[in-house]
């Protein structure tokens, strides 16, 4: 009988945080596990060999203080670039439970439908919450009849 690391035991609470959020789902691209909500990735999770964890999340509102930690780093591929932090556990690191999983809500919010956010959040629970607005396009020069 194998016994699990405290740092897998770590990754399958997040994931199970990660999956307790409405819509969530679990995939395995690129021999990853994340979680998706819809067809977008919300918070991606891994180990090495030596059992040191990773997550990557998108924080818009708490990238500025996640990067000030020494074991966090903008997500590589171009992604730090949209709010996208990894952090990397090593042996000596310490992240509180509470932080890692508000950082696992606040990138669901992130990439979640609207929708859905504001129904999480309680914002229309007895009403219904209106679209967007959009704006339409601007026609083309091309586009638009000539009035002769």
């Amino acid at each position: 009988m194998t016994k699990s690391s405290p740092r897998s035991s770590v990754l399958k609470k997040l994931l199970a945080h990660a999956l307790a959020m409405p819509g969530a789902w679990e995939d395995h691209p690129w021999d990853h596990t994340v979680a998706k909500v819809g067809k977008k990735i919300f918070v991606s999770l891994g180990s090495d060999a030596d059992g040191l964890i990773s997550m990557s999340v998108k924080l818009p509102a708490s990238a500025k203080a996640a990067l000030a930690r020494e074991d966090c780093e903008p997500t590589g591929y171009g992604l730090g670039k949209s709010g996208w932090v990894t952090l990397v556990a090593t042996k000596d690191s310490f992240f509180p439970p509470r932080m890692l999983e508000g950082w696992i809500e606040e990138s669901w919010c992130a990439v979640a439908p609207k929708r859905e956010v504001a129904r999480w959040m309680g914002v229309g629970a007895d009403e219904d919450v209106p679209a967007r607005k959009r704006t339409p396009k601007a026609r083309s020069s091309k586009s638009r009849k000539r009035i002769r």
